[in-house]
């Protein structure tokens, strides 16, 4: 279980250890910034970036070409253990971005478990990693740190989920679905998770291309809408014994940390009332 509990600090022998969870230190780390704390960034240590760029330049990759990275988590992540299904998502539906990325002058770069296809798209703009078979993993965080952005599925649900029809967004956190994390809890609830369409995760892609020219702006109504809906989820989950017992009273999106993609509220008018 190391690596998964909070356990506070013990000594073993001449070391200090601190046992703590990953959401647990996320969310102190989201804690820290909200009070004004500096962030501190890690450098790519000079000997991964060297064996990187030996492993790219011998694949014909110029290490210093504009790429973004991919990531698109499958089952093979943890085989057999499908509680997590829900977190994948059809790699065809990321076809039309990875097209338009490509447009735009990147190579995309899939990082993660292998086994995918390549959908069709030349190596000189369509790196799949995990095909390589075993090389030094240096060329992972290579790829983490000097991407231009990246292209992929949150580790859980974006909390559009719905039944005959999306639900809004008032609805989602009424129910509690951000704290559901299994796939069969989600079903027995009796709520479905559905994949985000090719031409919303495009439009979604074309914001992102925006962003990186300087030519978006934010849409200061709307994320204020959406804050206002996350805080409120926030306050009332702060406030339940249960939820901070299991680590959930505190709700990321309930602070400045992102902007809800326009194309959600075209895709579902309504979604913020």
């Amino acid at each position: 279980m190391l690596g998964t509990k909070d356990a506070g600090f013990h000594r073993i022998g001449n070391l200090d250890c601190l046992f703590a969870g990953p959401r647990s230190i996320f969310i102190r780390f989201y804690r820290h910034v909200l009070a004004g704390g500096a962030v501190k960034f890690l450098e790519l240590p000079e000997e991964a970036e060297s064996i990187a760029r030996e492993i790219l330049s011998a694949h014909e990759i110029d290490p210093d070409a504009p790429f973004v990275f991919f990531h698109n988590r499958t089952l093979a992540y943890v085989p057999g253990m499908t509680y997590h299904a829900y977190r994948t998502a059809k790699v065809e539906t990321y076809q039309p971005s990875i097209r338009r990325l490509i447009e735009a002058g990147y190579r995309v770069i899939r990082i993660g478990e292998p086994g995918l296809d390549t959908m069709g798209f030349p190596p000189d703009a369509y790196v799949n990693f995990p095909d390589w078979g075993e090389v030094d993993r240096a060329v992972d965080l290579f790829v983490l740190a000097r991407n231009a952005f990246g292209l992929a599925q949150n580790s859980g649900p974006i909390w559009v989920a719905g039944s005959a029809e999306p639900m809004r967004y008032r609805q989602i956190l009424d129910a509690g679905i951000p704290a559901i994390l299994f796939s069969d809890k989600i079903a027995e609830a009796g709520y479905e998770v559905r994949d985000t369409s090719p031409d919303e995760l495009l439009a979604a892609t074309e914001e992102m291309l925006d962003r990186m020219a300087g030519t978006w702006q934010r849409d200061v109504e709307t994320d204020t809408a959406f804050r206002a809906l996350r805080a409120e989820y926030e306050a009332r989950i702060a406030a339940d014994p249960d939820m901070q017992a299991s680590n959930f009273a505190f709700y990321g999106y309930a602070h400045p940390f992102g902007s809800i993609a326009r194309v959600t509220l075209k895709a579902q008018p309504g979604f913020l009332d």
